[in-house]
């Protein structure tokens, strides 16, 4: 007598949803049930999840679809000695247009301002301006994430002042409506910002999304280089480093910085330096300027700690046995703030023991 295996019959095979996602179900019944056993659905994409089941009806959740295209996906349905594969397809639509314009203006090496135009002026919307490094920091690699990141920040900040996420969002004036026009000041030379915006929609017990995350990527220039190169003699005795300083015929202010080889600035002697080096060399010293600002030092204190003119000799004792780079390179006004403006030169040395 043949084996009669289990079987699962789906009532549909293939379901379309809308680009907001939500709560989805689709029937189905067990042909030659095993006791006790009910089946197992498993989907290739994320943005499918929270599978459950009760014997008849299969349950799940599709998440908001933050591109600008369709997209699909397929969900496995499995039984222990099932030979068949069932698969569950899925369309998500997308959405008909973009719900926002996002403009750039006035971009110098340390501001930007930006505004944004909703489609639809009774929409409340969050605009966010983040430096990039945090989303690598933070590993946030897609829109779900970025909102859910978003979502449990804004909603602990909220219980925390005993406020509800609507309350908080709109007293702390984080949320928006109608077009907006923002300056943001403060940022650093040669690095990237990301402007990002969507719609949401408040519920009882906090808010939901109701439009595609859109983003512009905003990257400030350097500040225009000179042909300028401060030339720099090293003299190591164990830990003690003397340097000898040269800028030649620039006769503005320089700065130099020691970087260990645990800093990730630092490179090997012997390899390229790295193509975004000065970016991020020119980011470090407007961080750090930004940091003594916040500490009440003046402009002028800054750079009388930290910039030279002319021939200089520097005395320093460092870590010993360790390899290090010391960075030069001319400063001058940009834009209101003392700031890199040559290519670094570089230097390697190792300290004694």
């Amino acid at each position: 007598m043949e084996e009669t295996l289990p079987h699962v019959v789906l009532s549909n095979t293939a379901v379309s949803v809308p680009y907001d996602g939500g709560q989805f179900e689709v029937g189905y019944t067990i042909e030659n049930p095993l006791v006790g056993v009910d089946i197992l659905a498993v989907s290739d994409q994320k943005w499918v999840n929270n599978f459950t089941y009760d014997g008849s009806m299969l349950r799940f959740t599709v998440d908001f679809n933050n591109s600008m295209q369709r997209r699909e996906a397929n969900v496995s349905v499995r039984y222990p000695s099932m030979k068949e594969t069932v698969t569950l397809f899925i369309e998500q639509t997308a959405p008909e247009s973009q719900a926002f314009k996002l403009e750039t203006s006035e971009l110098t090496t340390l501001a930007c301002k930006y505004r944004v135009t909703p489609n639809d002026a009774n929409v409340y919307y969050m605009a966010l301006f983040e430096d990039s490094q945090y989303f690598a920091a933070n590993e946030i690699t897609t829109a779900e994430e970025l909102f859910k990141d978003d979502y449990e920040y804004f909603t602990a900040a909220a219980a925390e002042n005993n406020l509800s996420p609507e309350q908080f969002l709109k007293l702390a004036g984080i949320v928006n409506k109608g077009n907006i026009s923002v300056n943001e000041e403060y940022l650093v030379p040669g690095h990237k910002y990301v402007l990002y915006v969507y719609g949401i929609e408040f519920t009882e017990d906090g808010y939901k999304q109701v439009s595609p995350l859109q983003h512009l990527v905003i990257e400030t220039p350097l500040p225009e280089l000179e042909d300028v190169e401060v030339k720099v003699d090293v003299s190591v005795s164990r830990m003690n480093v003397s340097l000898s300083l040269d800028p030649g015929t620039w006769k503005g202010l320089y700065n130099f910085e020691f970087y260990a080889e645990t800093s990730d600035l630092y490179f090997p002697e012997g390899e390229a330096v790295p193509e975004d080096f000065t970016k991020r060399i020119a980011s470090n010293w407007m961080w750090n300027m930004y940091e003594l600002l916040d500490k009440y030092y003046t402009v002028d204190e800054v750079i009388s700690m930290y910039c030279f003119q002319g021939k200089r000799k520097y005395s320093q004792d460092l870590t010993p046995d360790t390899k290090y780079i010391v960075v030069a390179y001319a400063v001058a006004d940009c834009d209101g703030m003392p700031q890199l403006v040559s290519e670094p030169t570089v230097t390697h040395f190792t300290t004694g023991k």
